[in-house]
């Protein structure tokens, strides 16, 4: 437990998955980077703001710590480590066949809380370019440049869409 010097209110942080509290971490100084990098021209916008409990609305929540108990037609029924009871939540597809959990974002709004969780399918095939040589067998045509006295190439395109 971590005691807030100015409230005097005590924390209890072993309620939270430690990849949430990471998560929190990473996104501080993500927003000091930001701060310190400034933005394309090198102007500062402000200080990160302090996020107060009603502002910090989203919780990530890695897939090693969500156990899939039950699925139903339109329902799926959840159990977090570290949090008490199930999560219920309603699906908008069905879940595909040997799925992998990544990880779930826990959303609050103002209408109730929502949850995105993220899958891994293993029927989608993995996407693996073919390196393709232009040559002029597969050659469509090329993108050329006229200035002044200068004629550029600057890709040339083959039938396959490759540069």
């Amino acid at each position: 437990m971590v005691l807030v010097q100015h409230s005097g209110e005590l924390l209890d942080f072993t309620s939270v998955p430690s990849q949430t509290l990471q998560d929190v971490s990473k996104r501080v100084d993500l927003a000091f980077k930001r701060f310190l990098a400034g933005d394309s021209n090198a102007k500062r916008s402000g200080r990160p703001r302090f996020k107060n409990s009603a502002r910090y609305r989203t919780l990530k929540i890695e897939g090693q710590a969500i156990t899939i108990e039950r699925t139903e037609t339109d329902w799926l029924f959840l159990s977090v480590s570290k949090l008490k009871g199930w999560l219920k939540v309603r699906l908008h597809r069905s879940l595909p066949d040997g799925f992998a959990l990544k990880n779930m974002l826990l959303t609050k709004k103002s209408d109730g809380w929502y949850a995105t969780i993220c899958l891994e399918d293993p029927t989608v095939p993995v996407f693996n370019p073919d390196e393709i040589i232009p040559a002029w067998e597969n050659t469509l045509g090329m993108d050329a440049v006229l200035h002044e006295q200068d004629y550029r190439t600057y890709a040339t395109v083959t039938s396959n869409g490759a540069a």
